[in-house]
């Protein structure tokens, strides 16, 4: 059950570099939709770890892309709701449950993800980056360059999936549901992973 101290705000963590979010304006836009208070909160090294516990302890929807920021989201209060925004591709070898896992032992926070799948919205920080690792399925990225190619992609949110994942999920948790484990996104929309499958059959 929600904590009844627990504000129903959102809050939008920044990660703690550039923005990694290309419409994130868009994105804020489309929370204060939904009638509550958002704040946007970027983690900077220079903010003090007492102000990131209460801020975090204090809402009930804690919106992040995937980074070391998520890891406040053990803070949440009980009943609280994590939606996490997934890079593209990001999966070798379940990396992409790991701050699910952390949050799924509170037994008490729900945890929901939206993927970008579409490759012609994912920017990499390179030409010759986004040549070399674009392709790469999750499997097949296993070395740190491109791991960390993949994590430091900027990528436009899809409003209109992250809207039906709010609209599937929060009135549910406002109606003080136990938390449920949601379908976690595929790697790929469909229409990409038979792009590649048929480009790899042309090699």
């Amino acid at each position: 059950q929600p904590s009844a101290g627990a504000d129903p705000a959102i809050l939008y963590l920044g990660p703690d570099n550039s923005t990694r979010v290309t419409n994130e304006l868009e994105v804020l836009a489309l929370l204060e939709s939904y009638n509550r208070t958002v704040y946007k909160m970027d983690m900077l090294a220079s903010m003090t770890f007492d102000l990131v516990v209460r801020t975090t302890a204090a809402v009930g929807v804690l919106v992040s892309v995937t980074g070391a920021a998520l890891t406040n989201a053990v803070l949440l209060p009980p009943g609280g709701a994590v939606y996490e925004l997934l890079p593209y591709r990001w999966g070798w070898k379940g990396i992409d449950r790991m701050h699910w896992n952390l949050t799924r032992n509170s037994a008490d926070i729900h945890h929901f993800a939206w993927r970008a799948t579409n490759g012609s919205e994912v920017r990499f920080d390179h030409p010759r980056t986004m040549e070399k690792y674009s392709g790469w399925m999750p499997s097949e990225c296993t070395t740190r360059e491109c791991i960390g190619a993949h994590a430091r992609t900027r990528f436009r949110v899809d409003l209109g999936e992250l809207k039906a994942l709010l609209d599937q999920t929060l009135p549910r948790i406002e109606s003080g549901s136990q938390v449920w484990e949601h379908p976690w996104p595929p790697i790929d929309s469909p229409e990409e992973a038979r792009l590649l499958e048929r480009e790899r059959d042309e090699v």
